[in-house]
């Protein structure tokens, strides 16, 4: 099956203008069937989330995004871990514990971003359509994961609800879990979605 996944949203845990709860209603509403919420060095927004689902038919991923010293990057978990701040270090943790690490909006230079410092690193897969950044940027983050090899997601980076799901991703999974899901990532069963002139 088909599942529609924004794995990059932000809530008032931290810099997001929404609560939890009103991203979880507004990204069920939207159609969504798996969000990331993603706040800045906090687990503490996607937890709340995950609180209001309830009966919705909705995945939510505990993530975040960790301000690393070579910039943003993307922690996508099924529950919360240890962030260390050095990428090696990160990416090390985050594979002990089954998560994803992937770099956020990686060529934006209006933010925290990693950079020509991205071929450093082994990432499980590469923001490569940032609903936030500028076309030049993504289309560098694009040529960085085919270079690497690595899979390519698209997400909103929505800090206000009307963003969500601005970008998505369709992904192929045999069933609706956390597993499922990235297990199709990393062998890049991903489509990316933009919706963001609509």
């Amino acid at each position: 099956m088909i599942v529609s996944a924004d794995l990059h949203i932000h809530t008032t845990a931290s810099d997001g203008l929404n609560s939890p709860k009103e991203v979880v209603l507004a990204a069920f509403y939207k159609g969504l069937n798996v969000i990331a919420i993603t706040d800045h060095d906090t687990f503490q927004g996607a937890l709340m989330a995950q609180r209001y689902v309830g009966s919705l038919d909705l995945l939510v991923i505990i993530g975040c995004e960790v301000s690393s010293v070579k910039g943003d990057v993307l922690l996508l978990c099924d529950s919360p871990i240890n962030t260390p701040r050095e990428i090696s270090e990160l990416i090390d943790v985050a594979h002990e514990n089954n998560c994803l690490v992937i770099p956020a909006h990686p060529f934006d230079d209006q933010r925290n971003s990693v950079g020509e410092d991205i071929y450093n690193y082994k990432w499980d897969a590469i923001e490569v359509y940032n609903g936030s950044s500028a076309e030049h940027a993504n289309r560098m983050a694009q040529y960085a994961a085919k270079v690497m090899g690595l899979p390519g997601i698209g997400n909103s980076d929505a800090h206000s609800i009307d963003k969500i799901g601005i970008v998505y991703n369709n992904i192929e999974v045999k069933d609706l879990t956390i597993d499922d899901i990235f297990d199709s990532i990393k062998k890049s069963k991903v489509k990316i979605v933009i919706k963001k002139n609509s």
